[in-house]
């Protein structure tokens, strides 16, 4: 009987706490939902709503694994082009750039014109892996004319294989 009642106990208190967790997040969200909002940020029809965006993204930057350590590596990128598909495109480029140069900053080659990097190249070493991309963010909003683009993914940790070199 008491273990059944320390039991109950334990789950009630882990319930507070998720709930406690779960409010401070929507309190959050709704905070940078605003900000976004006010900057002209919109989502693409048949994409989750600002809202629900902006929440997984919160949900995944505080997500941490047994050892106390973050659970994903998030990576961001913006780009301003003629349309949307390219701009999604520069951006989706320049998120993939961010996780490769973050876990093997040697195997990343800029090529320049003019003195301005115009593309990159990967060289990843054998065994490189990356972890299916989870996206979170995929907004945008107009701007002078341009499209602006911004979006986040998460990368698994644990699934990111970089071997020692």
């Amino acid at each position: 009987m008491k273990r059944i009642l320390t039991l109950l106990l334990t789950i009630l208190l882990v319930a507070t706490t998720l709930s406690a967790q779960n409010s401070k997040l929507l309190k959050t969200a709704k905070a940078e939902v605003k900000e976004y909002k006010k900057d002209g940020w919109q989502t693409i029809d048949g994409e989750p709503s600002l809202e629900q965006q902006v929440a997984k993204f919160l949900e995944y930057q505080i997500s941490i694994d047994y050892d106390g350590e973050p659970k994903y590596y998030i990576v961001t990128s913006i780009a301003t082009k003629e349309s949307y598909s390219k701009a999604l495109r520069e951006a989706t480029d320049g998120c993939y750039m961010n996780i490769c140069s973050e876990l093997y900053p040697k195997g990343l080659n800029f090529i320049y014109v003019n003195g301005e990097a115009v593309s990159f190249s990967f060289t990843p070493p054998t065994g490189f892996k990356l972890a299916p991309e989870i996206p979170l963010l995929n907004i945008y909003r107009p701007k002078d004319g341009k499209v602006e683009v911004l979006v986040s993914y998460a990368f698994n940790r644990e699934q990111c294989i970089v071997p020692q070199q």
